[in-house]
């Protein structure tokens, strides 16, 4: 995408999503840098653990916290992870792990999800693919599921156009 210009009165456009792509930050040209902290997952390589989470830890309880913002949904199950601190590649059981992104951080519009790994993924319910794009309302939590299967580096960000995963320390 080439950027546009800023018009008087604004971006020229009538949505979030469509104000960050009329900026160029979507697909970023030559010489723009895209915006940091467009990942609304948090630790979405699973590498903060500071709960000392055992990898294949039984659950016990609904819910519960394993590595840092993912949930285990059904008690007695468990996250399973290969990988170090600088990454890892999570398995998701039958029951799914889930994260919630703050109501507080979603300005509503398009949003678009990526991630690695074999997965199912569901974002407020309903089946997503990579690359997948899906409106989210602003102020509303939304939670980002998976089940049965690996995933890691996941990425949900503003816009149509899935980018390569946001390294954040």
């Amino acid at each position: 995408n080439t950027p546009r210009p800023v018009v008087a009165g604004g971006t020229g456009a009538s949505d979030a999503a469509t104000a960050v792509e009329n900026l160029g930050f979507t697909t970023p040209a030559a010489g723009i840098s895209q915006l940091s902290g467009r990942n609304l997952v948090i630790n979405g390589t699973g590498r903060i653990n500071q709960r000392a989470y055992v990898s294949g830890t039984a659950t016990t309880a609904a819910n519960q916290f394993t590595l840092d913002r993912w949930f285990v949904i059904t008690s007695g199950q468990n996250l399973t992870f290969t990988g170090t601190d600088a990454g890892r590649v999570m398995t998701a059981p039958a029951g799914g792990v889930a994260q919630v992104i703050d109501a507080s951080n979603i300005v509503g519009g398009t949003y678009v999800i990526n991630w690695t790994g074999t997965a199912t993924c569901t974002v407020g319910g309903t089946a997503r693919a990579k690359g997948d794009t899906f409106t989210l309302t602003e102020n509303t939590n939304a939670t980002v599921k998976f089940t049965s299967g690996t995933f890691s580096e996941v990425q949900v960000e503003l816009g149509t156009v899935a980018t390569p995963f946001e390294r954040r320390s």
